[in-house]
Protein backbone atom coordinates (compact mmCIF):
# COMPACT_ATOMS: atom_id res chain seq x y z
CA UNK A 1 0.00 0.00 0.00
CA UNK A 2 2.08 3.24 -1.04
CA UNK A 3 1.14 6.56 0.10
CA UNK A 4 1.02 8.62 -3.05
CA UNK A 5 1.68 12.59 -2.57
CA UNK A 6 -0.53 13.56 0.25
CA UNK A 7 -0.20 15.01 3.39
CA UNK A 8 -1.01 11.94 5.40
CA UNK A 9 -0.45 7.78 4.58
CA UNK A 10 -3.27 6.23 3.60
CA UNK A 11 -3.77 2.58 3.49
CA UNK A 12 -5.07 0.70 0.71
CA UNK A 13 -5.24 -2.36 -1.15
CA UNK A 14 -3.07 -2.49 -4.48
CA UNK A 15 -3.97 -6.10 -5.60
CA UNK A 16 -6.29 -8.76 -3.98
CA UNK A 17 -6.30 -12.48 -5.24
CA UNK A 18 -9.25 -14.40 -3.76
CA UNK A 19 -8.41 -18.28 -3.47
CA UNK A 20 -10.62 -18.90 -6.78
CA UNK A 21 -8.10 -16.41 -8.38
CA UNK A 22 -10.58 -13.43 -8.43
CA UNK A 23 -8.41 -10.63 -8.51
CA UNK A 24 -8.68 -6.88 -7.36
CA UNK A 25 -7.18 -3.74 -6.14
CA UNK A 26 -6.82 0.09 -7.11
CA UNK A 27 -7.88 0.97 -10.22
CA UNK A 28 -5.30 3.67 -10.96
CA UNK A 29 -2.57 0.90 -10.46
CA UNK A 30 -4.60 -1.81 -11.42
CA UNK A 31 -3.36 -2.22 -14.90
CA UNK A 32 0.09 -1.74 -13.99
CA UNK A 33 0.57 -4.30 -11.30
CA UNK A 34 0.78 -8.21 -11.63
CA UNK A 35 1.48 -11.31 -10.28
CA UNK A 36 3.47 -14.19 -11.92
CA UNK A 37 1.74 -16.97 -12.02
CA UNK A 38 4.66 -19.12 -12.65
CA UNK A 39 6.03 -18.03 -8.89
CA UNK A 40 2.96 -18.46 -7.44
CA UNK A 41 3.12 -22.33 -7.98
CA UNK A 42 6.72 -22.16 -6.62
CA UNK A 43 5.51 -19.72 -3.43
CA UNK A 44 6.79 -16.41 -4.92
CA UNK A 45 4.00 -14.04 -4.21
CA UNK A 46 5.75 -11.10 -5.35
CA UNK A 47 4.50 -7.61 -6.77
CA UNK A 48 5.28 -6.60 -10.07
CA UNK A 49 5.40 -2.86 -11.22
CA UNK A 50 5.38 -2.29 -15.15
CA UNK A 51 6.28 0.23 -15.36
CA UNK A 52 7.41 1.66 -11.82
CA UNK A 53 6.44 5.66 -11.15
CA UNK A 54 7.63 7.69 -8.75
CA UNK A 55 4.65 7.68 -7.17
CA UNK A 56 4.61 4.53 -6.10
CA UNK A 57 7.33 4.74 -3.67
CA UNK A 58 6.13 3.97 -0.02
CA UNK A 59 5.74 1.20 2.38
CA UNK A 60 4.56 -1.67 1.37
CA UNK A 61 2.79 -4.76 2.93
CA UNK A 62 1.44 -8.34 1.94
CA UNK A 63 0.18 -10.88 3.47
CA UNK A 64 -0.68 -14.68 2.93
CA UNK A 65 -3.18 -16.38 4.50
CA UNK A 66 -3.20 -20.29 4.50
CA UNK A 67 -5.67 -22.40 6.58
CA UNK A 68 -3.35 -23.12 9.32
CA UNK A 69 -1.51 -20.22 9.13
CA UNK A 70 -0.55 -16.34 7.52
CA UNK A 71 2.53 -14.96 6.38
CA UNK A 72 3.50 -11.32 6.53
CA UNK A 73 6.46 -8.98 5.37
CA UNK A 74 6.93 -5.35 4.29
CA UNK A 75 9.37 -3.30 2.29
CA UNK A 76 9.78 0.09 2.06
CA UNK A 77 10.02 1.10 -1.75
CA UNK A 78 12.14 4.05 -2.82
CA UNK A 79 11.97 5.32 -7.10
CA UNK A 80 14.95 7.28 -8.18
CA UNK A 81 14.94 8.93 -11.72
CA UNK A 82 17.71 8.80 -14.10
CA UNK A 83 17.36 11.44 -17.23
CA UNK A 84 18.49 10.05 -20.21
CA UNK A 85 17.38 11.37 -24.10
CA UNK A 86 17.46 7.15 -25.56
CA UNK A 87 14.41 6.26 -26.35
CA UNK A 88 15.13 2.71 -27.03
CA UNK A 89 15.84 -0.07 -24.36
CA UNK A 90 19.50 -1.34 -23.17
CA UNK A 91 19.81 -4.89 -24.69
CA UNK A 92 21.35 -5.96 -21.82
CA UNK A 93 21.77 -4.83 -18.04
CA UNK A 94 24.56 -6.55 -15.87
CA UNK A 95 24.68 -5.58 -11.92
CA UNK A 96 27.24 -5.76 -9.55
CA UNK A 97 28.39 -5.07 -5.50
CA UNK A 98 30.98 -3.79 -4.11
CA UNK A 99 33.84 -0.85 -5.08
CA UNK A 100 35.58 -3.66 -6.63
CA UNK A 101 33.03 -4.42 -9.06
CA UNK A 102 31.86 -7.61 -8.78
CA UNK A 103 29.56 -9.28 -10.96
CA UNK A 104 25.80 -10.62 -9.41
CA UNK A 105 25.32 -14.31 -10.61
CA UNK A 106 21.84 -15.73 -10.25
CA UNK A 107 21.35 -17.66 -6.92
CA UNK A 108 18.95 -18.28 -4.31
CA UNK A 109 19.89 -14.73 -2.68
CA UNK A 110 20.05 -13.08 -6.01
CA UNK A 111 17.20 -12.99 -8.43
CA UNK A 112 17.47 -11.67 -12.05
CA UNK A 113 14.73 -11.04 -13.65
CA UNK A 114 14.48 -8.30 -16.88
CA UNK A 115 16.90 -6.19 -16.02
CA UNK A 116 15.99 -5.99 -12.70
CA UNK A 117 17.58 -7.64 -9.39
CA UNK A 118 16.02 -8.71 -6.57
CA UNK A 119 17.56 -9.72 -2.97
CA UNK A 120 14.95 -11.97 -1.52
CA UNK A 121 16.23 -11.96 2.20
CA UNK A 122 18.42 -9.05 3.04
CA UNK A 123 20.85 -8.75 5.65
CA UNK A 124 23.19 -5.90 7.00
CA UNK A 125 25.71 -7.97 4.93
CA UNK A 126 24.31 -6.57 2.34
CA UNK A 127 25.00 -2.91 2.68
CA UNK A 128 27.21 -1.43 0.70
CA UNK A 129 27.07 -0.45 -2.97
CA UNK A 130 25.74 -1.89 -5.51
CA UNK A 131 25.15 -0.50 -9.04
CA UNK A 132 24.64 -1.46 -13.17
CA UNK A 133 25.41 -1.40 -15.95
CA UNK A 134 23.38 -0.36 -18.95
CA UNK A 135 24.37 -1.50 -22.62
CA UNK A 136 22.89 -0.64 -25.65
CA UNK A 137 22.41 -1.14 -29.54
CA UNK A 138 25.15 0.57 -30.69
CA UNK A 139 27.58 0.24 -27.67
CA UNK A 140 26.64 2.69 -25.86
CA UNK A 141 26.61 2.29 -21.83
CA UNK A 142 25.25 3.51 -18.71
CA UNK A 143 26.36 3.15 -15.28
CA UNK A 144 24.24 3.82 -12.16
CA UNK A 145 25.70 2.90 -8.62
CA UNK A 146 23.32 3.32 -5.10
CA UNK A 147 24.47 2.52 -1.37
CA UNK A 148 22.71 0.31 0.39
CA UNK A 149 22.00 -0.03 3.86
CA UNK A 150 20.28 -2.87 5.86
CA UNK A 151 19.52 -1.85 9.64
CA UNK A 152 19.50 -5.34 11.28
CA UNK A 153 21.80 -6.08 14.86
CA UNK A 154 24.30 -8.40 15.04
CA UNK A 155 24.88 -11.82 15.85
CA UNK A 156 22.57 -11.85 12.37
CA UNK A 157 22.08 -15.55 13.80
CA UNK A 158 21.40 -17.19 16.92
CA UNK A 159 24.72 -17.63 18.95
CA UNK A 160 25.34 -19.38 21.98
CA UNK A 161 27.53 -18.10 24.75
CA UNK A 162 28.95 -20.48 27.60
CA UNK A 163 29.80 -19.40 31.08
CA UNK A 164 30.83 -21.18 33.92
CA UNK A 165 28.75 -20.80 37.22
CA UNK A 166 29.36 -17.84 39.36
CA UNK A 167 31.90 -15.90 36.52
CA UNK A 168 30.93 -12.71 34.88
CA UNK A 169 29.79 -12.84 31.11
CA UNK A 170 28.65 -10.55 28.01
CA UNK A 171 25.93 -11.15 25.56
CA UNK A 172 26.59 -9.54 22.65
CA UNK A 173 24.18 -6.94 20.76
CA UNK A 174 25.36 -4.20 18.12
CA UNK A 175 24.80 -2.75 15.01
CA UNK A 176 26.88 -2.90 12.02
CA UNK A 177 29.65 -0.02 11.27
CA UNK A 178 28.56 2.59 9.58
CA UNK A 179 24.94 2.82 10.73
CA UNK A 180 24.18 5.96 12.80
CA UNK A 181 22.21 5.62 15.82
CA UNK A 182 21.96 8.68 18.59
CA UNK A 183 23.21 7.97 21.74
CA UNK A 184 19.88 8.09 23.35
CA UNK A 185 19.16 4.44 21.70
CA UNK A 186 18.17 1.94 24.31
CA UNK A 187 18.42 -1.58 23.94
CA UNK A 188 15.64 -3.88 25.69
CA UNK A 189 16.63 -7.15 26.84
CA UNK A 190 14.37 -10.22 27.38
CA UNK A 191 15.52 -12.40 29.82
CA UNK A 192 14.19 -15.95 29.43
CA UNK A 193 11.14 -16.72 31.27
CA UNK A 194 9.46 -13.28 30.75
CA UNK A 195 11.09 -11.93 33.47
CA UNK A 196 11.98 -8.10 34.26
CA UNK A 197 13.82 -6.61 30.97
CA UNK A 198 17.45 -5.26 31.16
CA UNK A 199 17.62 -2.01 29.98
CA UNK A 200 20.93 -0.87 28.04
CA UNK A 201 22.23 1.93 26.83
CA UNK A 202 24.06 1.98 22.88
CA UNK A 203 27.75 2.97 23.28
CA UNK A 204 29.08 2.94 19.77
CA UNK A 205 26.21 1.34 18.32
CA UNK A 206 26.96 -1.71 21.18
CA UNK A 207 24.43 -3.08 23.28
CA UNK A 208 25.98 -5.93 25.20
CA UNK A 209 24.53 -6.92 28.21
CA UNK A 210 26.48 -7.77 31.13
CA UNK A 211 25.65 -10.10 34.06
CA UNK A 212 27.71 -10.78 37.02
CA UNK A 213 28.06 -14.06 38.92
CA UNK A 214 25.98 -16.15 36.29
CA UNK A 215 23.81 -19.27 37.75
CA UNK A 216 21.64 -22.02 36.44
CA UNK A 217 18.66 -19.86 37.34
CA UNK A 218 20.15 -17.41 34.43
CA UNK A 219 20.82 -19.98 31.86
CA UNK A 220 18.32 -19.54 28.94
CA UNK A 221 17.60 -17.55 25.33
CA UNK A 222 17.83 -13.44 25.70
CA UNK A 223 16.65 -11.31 23.03
CA UNK A 224 17.95 -8.23 22.28
CA UNK A 225 15.51 -5.46 20.60
CA UNK A 226 15.74 -1.84 19.94
CA UNK A 227 13.51 0.43 17.82
CA UNK A 228 15.46 1.81 15.01
CA UNK A 229 13.76 4.44 12.41
CA UNK A 230 10.22 2.75 12.77
CA UNK A 231 11.74 -0.68 12.39
CA UNK A 232 12.10 -3.07 15.51
CA UNK A 233 15.56 -4.91 15.43
CA UNK A 234 16.22 -7.99 17.54
CA UNK A 235 18.81 -10.17 17.97
CA UNK A 236 18.83 -13.87 19.90
CA UNK A 237 21.75 -15.06 22.14
CA UNK A 238 21.55 -18.14 24.44
CA UNK A 239 23.73 -18.19 27.49
CA UNK A 240 24.73 -22.11 28.87
CA UNK A 241 26.41 -22.07 32.02
CA UNK A 242 28.22 -24.87 33.31
CA UNK A 243 28.84 -25.80 36.93
CA UNK A 244 32.07 -27.31 38.42
CA UNK A 245 30.10 -30.72 39.28
CA UNK A 246 28.79 -30.81 35.70
CA UNK A 247 31.95 -30.48 34.53
CA UNK A 248 33.87 -32.52 36.86
CA UNK A 249 31.14 -35.61 35.96
CA UNK A 250 31.22 -34.62 32.36
CA UNK A 251 35.32 -35.19 32.25
CA UNK A 252 35.27 -38.50 34.75
CA UNK A 253 32.78 -39.47 32.17
CA UNK A 254 34.42 -39.47 29.57
CA UNK A 255 37.37 -40.65 30.90
CA UNK A 256 35.54 -44.03 31.75
CA UNK A 257 34.38 -44.05 28.71
CA UNK A 258 37.85 -43.58 27.44
CA UNK A 259 39.05 -46.42 29.74
CA UNK A 260 36.02 -48.75 29.19
CA UNK A 261 37.07 -48.49 25.36
CA UNK A 262 40.41 -49.50 25.76
CA UNK A 263 39.59 -52.52 27.77
CA UNK A 264 37.01 -53.43 25.30
CA UNK A 265 39.76 -53.44 22.72
CA UNK A 266 42.63 -55.20 24.93
CA UNK A 267 40.19 -57.91 25.85
CA UNK A 268 39.26 -58.45 21.99
CA UNK A 269 42.54 -58.58 21.05
CA UNK A 270 43.88 -60.62 24.08
CA UNK A 271 40.91 -63.41 22.92
CA UNK A 272 42.00 -63.24 19.63
CA UNK A 273 45.50 -64.39 20.02
CA UNK A 274 44.27 -66.97 22.37
CA UNK A 275 41.87 -68.39 19.98
CA UNK A 276 44.42 -68.11 17.04
CA UNK A 277 47.31 -70.29 19.28
CA UNK A 278 44.73 -73.31 20.54
CA UNK A 279 43.86 -73.55 16.98
CA UNK A 280 47.58 -73.62 15.89
CA UNK A 281 48.38 -76.26 18.65
CA UNK A 282 45.31 -78.47 17.79
CA UNK A 283 46.33 -78.60 14.32
CA UNK A 284 49.90 -79.38 15.00
CA UNK A 285 49.17 -82.36 17.82
CA UNK A 286 46.62 -83.79 14.50
CA UNK A 287 49.29 -84.06 12.21
CA UNK A 288 51.87 -85.51 14.49
CA UNK A 289 49.13 -87.95 15.60
CA UNK A 290 48.52 -88.87 12.44
CA UNK A 291 52.26 -89.63 11.35
CA UNK A 292 52.78 -91.58 14.08
CA UNK A 293 49.64 -93.70 14.05
CA UNK A 294 50.75 -94.12 10.27
CA UNK A 295 54.22 -95.30 10.92
CA UNK A 296 52.62 -97.66 13.18
CA UNK A 297 50.53 -99.07 10.94
CA UNK A 298 53.30 -99.84 8.02
CA UNK A 299 55.48 -101.39 11.29
CA UNK A 300 57.81 -98.49 10.37
CA UNK A 301 59.90 -97.57 13.76
CA UNK A 302 61.68 -94.05 13.23
CA UNK A 303 65.52 -94.99 13.44
CA UNK A 304 66.77 -94.41 17.26
CA UNK A 305 68.53 -90.73 17.24
CA UNK A 306 72.39 -91.16 16.73
CA UNK A 307 74.73 -90.45 20.16
CA UNK A 308 77.14 -87.97 20.34
CA UNK A 309 79.94 -90.58 20.58
CA UNK A 310 78.73 -92.27 17.17
CA UNK A 311 78.38 -88.61 15.70
CA UNK A 312 81.47 -87.58 16.40
CA UNK A 313 82.86 -90.93 15.27
CA UNK A 314 80.88 -90.44 11.55
CA UNK A 315 82.65 -87.43 11.32
CA UNK A 316 86.30 -88.43 11.73
CA UNK A 317 85.73 -91.07 9.33
CA UNK A 318 84.31 -88.46 7.10
CA UNK A 319 87.53 -86.57 7.34
CA UNK A 320 89.95 -89.29 7.11
CA UNK A 321 87.87 -90.12 3.86
CA UNK A 322 87.75 -86.38 2.51
CA UNK A 323 92.36 -86.67 2.94
CA UNK A 324 93.98 -87.43 0.12
CA UNK A 325 96.61 -90.23 -0.31
CA UNK A 326 100.08 -89.78 -0.76
CA UNK A 327 100.73 -90.30 -4.19
CA UNK A 328 103.97 -92.88 -4.70
CA UNK A 329 107.61 -91.74 -5.42
CA UNK A 330 108.24 -92.94 -9.26
CA UNK A 331 111.37 -95.69 -8.99
CA UNK A 332 114.65 -94.73 -10.01
CA UNK A 333 116.18 -96.75 -13.21
CA UNK A 334 118.96 -99.07 -12.43
CA UNK A 335 122.17 -98.12 -14.66
CA UNK A 336 123.28 -101.27 -16.74
CA UNK A 337 126.30 -102.68 -15.20
CA UNK A 338 129.40 -103.32 -17.79
CA UNK A 339 130.47 -106.98 -17.94
CA UNK A 340 134.06 -107.26 -17.80
CA UNK A 341 135.86 -108.36 -21.19
CA UNK A 342 137.44 -112.11 -20.74
CA UNK A 343 141.44 -111.19 -20.83
CA UNK A 344 143.87 -113.10 -24.01
CA UNK A 345 146.11 -115.51 -22.79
Amino acid sequence: MPSPGSPAPRRYTVLSMAPGGLRSGRLPLHPRVQLEERGLQRGDFSLWLRPALRADAGEYHAAVRFPDRTLSCHLRLRIGQASSSRPDRPVSVHWFQGQSRVPVQKSPHHYLAEGFLFLPQVSPLDSGTWGCVLTYRDGFNVSMTYNLKVLGLEPLAPLTVYAAAGSRVELPCHLPPGVGTSSSLIAKWTPPGGGPKHLVTGKNGSFTLQLEAVSLAQAGTYTCSIHLQGQQLSAIVTLAVITGARSARRISGDLKGGHLFLLLILGTFSLFLLVTGIFGFHLWRRQWLWRRFSALENRIHPPPAPSKTEELERELETEMEQEPEPEPEPEREQEPQLEPEPRQL
